[in-house]
């Protein structure tokens, strides 16, 4: 049973929650392990009304994504693709990702979509990289990604390499408003802010996939140095994900 989060006085709240069907609410028995006193919050992620549901549902089929970290990953794209800037995402994986926001980005002929990926797994780690190995998600089709992503209608260039050698692909004046990281470790992490921190318009937005999950312990201490630095903080989301905006 769970128990309920509301006082006497948010009657309100309690009856809009006891309307929304039961697919939309977390309960003990769906919530994530660490939390302590798991409540009922929407999850609008499985809303079939949801404008984001089928994009979703499409995406998942090639990727490991979780629905509610999917659904962040557009409510921030949407927003940013007004901004003036081009997309990257570094660590594509089998492309689910980039399906969902060249999806979003359509034929939207001002914001081209940039992928950087060795498609061949990931590069040598270090010690902070606790979970992951050398090699890990090389099982990918390099031709299959580009083709499914460019059917979305977006305009899609596929940078095939190691992080950070690829990055010489792109023109020098090149900004970006949105730019998804999903590299796992710490160097890659490090080399990509390095690289699109200072070419993000203001406003832009960097979302780190695994910035709260314990076991990405390289991608958030690349992360927190990096920013530490320039006397900023990454925001740390519930679904394992961090963000930062630029100012």
């Amino acid at each position: 049973m769970v128990r309920s989060i509301f006082r006497p006085g948010h009657k309100a709240i309690r009856a809009g929650v006891s309307r929304l069907p039961s697919s939309l609410l977390v309960t003990s028995e769906t919530s994530v392990g660490y939390w302590r006193t798991p409540e009922p919050i929407c999850q609008p992620w499985n809303d079939p009304k949801s404008a984001f549901f089928p994009i979703i549902k499409e995406a998942q089929k090639h990727s490991i994504v979780s629905p509610d970290r999917m659904l962040v990953l557009l409510t921030i794209a949407s927003r940013c693709q007004q901004l003036g800037g081009h997309f990257a995402e570094c660590g594509v994986y089998r492309g689910g990702t980039a399906i969902a926001v060249g999806t979003i980005l359509g034929s939207n002929p001002n914001v081209h979509l940039r992928l950087f990926d060795s498609f061949e797994g990931l590069p040598e780690v270090r010690a902070e990289d606790t979970i992951f190995e050398k090699g890990m998600f090389a099982d990918n089709d390099v031709t299959g990604i580009t083709q499914r992503v460019a059917a979305t209608g977006v305009k899609v260039h596929v940078h095939k390499g190691w992080i950070p050698d690829t990055f010489v692909e792109v023109p020098p004046d090149e900004k970006f408003s949105f730019v998804h990281l999903d590299v796992d470790i710490y160097q890659s992490t490090i080399d990509a802010l390095g690289f699109f921190w200072d070419r993000l318009v203001p406003g832009g937005c960097i979302l780190f996939d695994e910035y709260n999950f314990p076991g990405a312990g390289g991608e958030r201490l690349a992360a927190d140095n990096f920013f530490s630095e320039r006397q900023l903080l990454v925001l740390p989301l519930p679904t394992g994900q961090g963000v930062i905006w630029k100012g």
